[in-house]
């Protein structure tokens, strides 16, 4: 939330020799890497260990151990190495094209199929049909009537005729039984599910096809942190993002030049922006959604030498939603020195990128003379914090303006900063700070 200046309760930070300085970020670069193609492991994941940077495989859970794709351990070994793995559904199927929700894809109105024994069918109003369980089980998919009707626990999509047949594992009719098809809601949670279940830590989701929408940002929600998409609103993601349930990826053809995709990153450096790149295959190839190892490992050397952070998916959503707190001198960062003549201002800043979480608000000078902390009683020795309440934004707000004659000469080191645990105790892992250095002369 947002406050007017005489609103404001300041407060600052200070752990000597404990924290170290949380510098603020600016543009990010994402390698995504889009179905578990076994070039992702054996090309594009040795190519950027060898330039210590990471990337985010991005996998179809009924595809993960097939052939030509990445199997269960070498996803554990990308992953113990730094590489994210996200959801890419359960079986990369068009979500327009099947039903969204759980609520819509109950198969009802069954009646007996002529000329058969065991079949039933139904009609179905969707374009396609992954799958369809019979009392949560997957059912064996035929490619007709006859070998449906011979097969228990099968079932045929005609879809000219736009028709489902069953035959359930019994031979009963499906009205017994709870029959359901494929939805966009199973598709996230069932291919969840299952990478979980190979020892992955899934977070974060990648759209299939690019096929997204308002609707499906709300679903996702429930089961992941963020959703990778195709283009939205243009390709750089400002930070934080719009919204991170529609996330922008440019996509990486075999026509795409190295030069392009590098000024694609100089842009994001320009203007302080998140580029994800999305890639498929990586090697010599016709197909157009390939691109040379050569090609990715020149990437990957020259990022090096940019101005630019290499996240996941995941660090990009951290780094994205995390606090920037910003403490200045006369309108220095430091470390500045300053003599008896001169007047010295203290103004900070905190972004709070959206969060309103409650905290405790510090402020702290480690002096010639002692560590104080302030509070609006004073300044004190004791560990407490000035203020407690949640996190708004701040803009640039002068907390101090004295001269500088009214402080001995010496070395002081200021800082500002907030943690997330409202506790009054400094709880390292959710301290946000920032820190200068004043060096007073006579």
């Amino acid at each position: 939330m947002y406050r007017t200046a005489g609103m404001i309760l300041i407060s600052f930070m200070m752990v000597l020799n404990m924290l170290t300085s949380q510098e603020a970020f600016s543009a990010m670069l994402t390698y995504s890497f889009d179905d578990g193609h076994i070039s992702t492991y054996t090309l594009a994941f040795p190519i950027l260990n060898q330039y210590n940077q990471v990337g985010t495989a991005n996998v179809v859970s009924n595809w993960v151990g097939l052939t030509d794709r990445v199997n269960p351990n070498q996803l554990l070994e990308m992953q113990n190495a730094g590489w994210e793995i996200c959801s890419h559904s359960k079986t990369h199927c068009h979500f327009s094209e099947i039903p969204q929700t759980y609520n819509d894809d109950v198969l009802s109105g069954w009646t007996k199929t002529i000329g058969t024994t065991y079949t039933y069918q139904t009609n179905y109003t969707y374009d396609q049909l992954p799958f369809v369980l019979q009392d949560g089980n997957i059912l064996e998919q035929k490619n007709s009537i006859e070998e449906v009707d011979t097969t228990p626990g099968s079932y045929y999509f005609d879809s000219v005729n736009s028709l489902v047949y069953v035959h359930t594992t019994n031979g009963s009719s499906p009205v017994d039984h709870e029959v359901r098809c494929d939805s966009v809601q199973r598709e996230l949670e069932m291919s969840k599910i299952e990478l979980t279940n190979m020892g992955l830590n899934v977070q974060n989701f990648i759209v299939p096809y690019s096929d997204w929408s308002e609707k499906r940002c709300d679903l996702a929600t429930q089961y992941y942190n963020s959703v990778g998409d195709g283009y939205h609103n243009g390709y750089l993601n400002d930070i934080p993002p719009d919204d991170f349930y529609w996330l922008a990826r440019r996509p990486i053809y075999n026509t795409t030049t190295l030069e392009e995709v590098k000024s694609w990153i100089e842009e994001a450096i320009v203007e302080n922006k998140w580029l994800i790149l999305m890639f498929h295959i990586i090697g010599e190839g016709e197909y157009y959604l390939s691109w040379s190892e050569e090609n990715l490992e020149a990437l990957a050397k020259w990022v090096n030498n940019q101005d630019i952070l290499v996240v996941t998916q995941q660090e990009g959503i951290e780094l994205a939603s995390q606090i920037s707190t910003d403490i200045k001198v006369n309108g220095s960062n430091g470390p500045i020195t300053l003599n008896q003549l001169d007047t010295i201002t203290i103004t900070v800043t905190l972004d709070n990128n959206g969060r309103t979480d409650n905290a405790d608000w510090w402020l702290a000078a480690d002096t010639p003379f002692g560590l104080y902390f302030f509070t609006f009683e004073g300044w004190t020795t004791d560990w407490v914090p000035g203020y407690q309440g949640p996190l708004f934004h701040l803009a640039p707000f002068e907390v101090l303006n004295m001269p500088v004659s009214g402080l001995p000469t010496g070395t002081y080191t200021l800082y500002f900063g907030v943690d997330t645990v409202m506790d009054g105790v400094v709880t390292w892992e959710s301290t946000y700070y920032d820190s200068l250095i004043i060096e007073i002369t006579e």
